[in-house]
């Protein structure tokens, strides 16, 4: 009897001491999952690419859409490596994506996984595609709503306007200038209203003008950009406008290696070509986090949001990494001429609220509809886009202070620049259709100065100076009425921008203070 129960107690001992082996084998520490890649891109015919995965417990995957799936779908914990093969069957539709949730508990790693298309998906029920909305030549009926993904990134900041905005689906695209400062991401899947919208252009690019926000609702987000790779000429026949493309075998023209992306403080075009001499732009905003790059000086793929401005194809990054193809072997190039400015067609007011994309029509000023104001503001703006900073708005009265004076005419209003240097007036048209053969202006100055007048009026269009002439009068009296007018014969769409000139070349104290209004200027055609 004591034999047995040695032996049962012998056996309890070697039972506990296996138990306590085992659950040191599997003690792995706290909670902890990653996975070897976070994306995942499959050509259109589909197949199989394997991820690496470590976990600390046991976990499982899921997926968002059955085309894509994981084997095997789930495993124990274990502090070795394991390998799961990722399967996309083949594509017969557009381009699609989906995403793979890997779990241990309460933590999660994703994989965005993307595959091109071969043909074009049918739209949803209620649903219109992009193809349909640019071959409208008239108003849009009701209950046109498209859905895709937004590629411009305003991360990136290199539109002009946060007006701007780029959305693609597996027929076309669309270039948006909003009727608000948006802020849909990158890779974020919407839906828009255009019931009674007619398409816009604006420099030859086809654009929606002044959609309000309330109009677009989003559907997912984090969607990943999948570039199109197109032929050069393809591309150069303005074939894909607006869409998310991929171009082969290109470089940095040679003139432009030197460069950065942007060029000081403008908006910047970088001339490319390919081995056959064929030449297009890159185009970036001044504000774009990364202009101060120097250029890829390599050849290879860049890609990006195909567009045209006036006549002229140019490349929008949609990505950071959209030139870091660029590594290869140079190509002997040809001499480059470069195009005309570049513009991303949003207009110029990616730090403000905006002004006007659509060139206004007319030949003269709306500084009535400022609201008159005591105070040097530092940012105002009319209702057809003329921007005033640093400024104040009179009207007329007989008081001859604050923002009412004599001088100003009965129903009108003036814009009185500041000329302390620290915050210096300025008056900045929106882009004016028609051409401009010569302005005209009132000017004074209402306030006791020393120093006269001394303003600068510039002309410009695509952002580059192309008229520019300075107003001095050393004789003027207070509250004289003066009038100037100068021939410019520019034709086109152009913007006129008052700057002052400061010349008392104070920081600290308001000085040098001249009032504008009724600017006119005479159109002169093409």
């Amino acid at each position: 009897m004591k034999l047995r129960n040695l032996f049962l107690t012998m056996c309890s001992a070697v039972a506990v001491f296996a138990a306590c082996e085992q659950n040191a084998q599997v003690d792995l520490g706290s909670p902890a999952l990653s996975v070897s890649a976070t994306e995942l891109t499959f050509e259109e015919e589909g197949g199989d690419q394997a991820l690496t995965i470590n976990a600390t417990r046991d976990w499982k995957v899921t997926s968002t859409a059955e085309w894509v799936a994981v084997n095997p779908a789930s495993g124990q914990a274990s502090a070795d490596d394991q390998t799961v093969v990722v399967s996309a069957v083949q594509n017969e539709g557009g381009n699609r994506n989906a995403t793979l949730t890997f779990t241990i508990g309460m933590v999660t790693k994703t994989v965005k996984v993307s595959q091109v298309g071969t043909g074009v998906t049918p739209p949803e029920e209620g649903i219109t595609s992009i193809a349909d909305v640019l071959a409208s030549t008239s108003a849009l009926p009701a209950n046109t709503v498209i859905k895709g993904i937004v590629i411009s990134n305003l991360a990136l900041n290199n539109l002009t306007s946060k007006k701007g905005m780029y959305v693609q689906d597996a027929t076309g695209g669309l270039q948006f200038y909003l009727g608000g400062n948006h802020s849909f991401a990158v890779g974020t899947e919407v839906k828009i209203d255009l019931s009674g919208v007619t398409l816009g252009a604006y420099n030859g690019a086809v654009q929606i003008n002044g959609l309000a926000l309330d109009k677009i609702t989003q559907v997912t987000t984090d969607n990943v950009l999948t570039a199109k790779t197109v032929t050069m000429a393809d591309f150069l026949a303005n074939k894909y406008e607006g869409q998310y493309i991929a171009l082969e075998d290109v470089q940095v023209a040679s003139s432009d290696l030197s460069k950065t992306w942007v060029a000081g403080e403008a908006h910047t075009s970088i001339n490319m070509e390919d081995a056959n001499g064929n030449k297009f732009v890159v185009f970036s905003s001044k504000y774009a986090t990364y202009g101060a790059e120097t250029v890829a000086q390599g050849s290879g793929t860049i890609k990006g949001i195909s567009s045209i401005n006036n006549g002229n194809m140019q490349l929008i990054f949609a990505q950071a990494s959209d030139y870091a193809g660029l590594t290869g072997a140079r190509f002997e190039g040809a001499e480059v001429t470069p195009p005309a400015g570049g513009d991303d067609n949003t207009g110029d007011d990616n730090t403000g609220d905006g002004g006007n994309v659509t060139p206004v029509e007319g030949n003269s000023d709306d500084f009535v509809t400022l609201t008159s104001s005591r105070y040097y503001e530092a940012s105002l703006k009319t209702t057809n886009g003329w921007e005033v900073n640093n400024c104040q708005v009179h009207v007329y009265g007989t008081g001859n202070t604050n923002d009412t004076f004599a001088y100003v005419p009965e129903g009108n209003k003036a814009v009185c620049m500041n000329g302390k240097t620290s915050a210096a007036g300025k008056i900045t048209s929106p882009v004016i259709a028609g051409g401009c053969e010569a302005l005209s202006f009132n000017y004074c100055y209402p306030f006791s100065e020393a120093n006269g007048v001394s303003f600068k009026v510039e002309i410009l269009q695509n952002d580059a100076v192309v008229k520019s002439f300075d107003v001095v009068n050393k004789t003027a009296a207070k509250y004289e009425v003066c009038s100037h007018t100068e021939q410019i014969g520019v034709t086109g769409n152009f913007t006129i921008r008052f700057t002052n000139n400061s010349p008392s070349n104070n920081s600290s104290s308001n000085k040098d203070r001249y009032s504008i209004w009724n600017v006119t200027w005479t159109s002169k055609a093409e």
